[in-house]
């Protein structure tokens, strides 16, 4: 969530559809991290994940990213990070302006290099 405000300070994105761009990336950091990288039990997490699973009728993430991706598709809502042409230079403005204590938010520890990697598309 911390990462959408760039995109709308930045670039004039809806803050709804900023918040969308990074769901995919994140939930996925959230289901693949080490237990010693969460602020809280990972139990939870992943109770709280599959919980979006069942509301959205879908079985695991490739499932839900699926459905996801038809959903911004049928609203018009782009999510491809390409359409942004983030350089090297944009990447490290947006990080700049990324406030590190509302990542604090996220149930995984998250670093610049996590939302590198977010940005760069990995």
């Amino acid at each position: 969530h911390a990462i959408s405000y760039p995109f709308t300070s930045i670039y004039g994105v809806e803050h709804g559809h900023a918040v969308s761009l990074s769901l995919l990336y994140f939930m996925q950091v959230n289901l693949h991290a080490e237990n010693h990288q969460y602020n809280i039990k990972k139990e939870v997490v992943l109770r709280s994940i599959n919980e979006v699973f069942e509301a959205t009728r879908s079985i695991g993430f490739l499932d839900f990213k699926t459905k996801f991706l038809e959903l911004t598709k049928s609203l018009g809502v782009q999510i491809n990070l390409t359409q942004f042409n983030l350089d090297e230079e944009k990447k490290v403005a947006i990080i700049s302006q990324v406030n590190l204590d509302r990542l604090k938010n996220n149930p995984v520890q998250i670093s610049k290099e996590h939302l590198m990697s977010f940005l760069s598309g990995d």
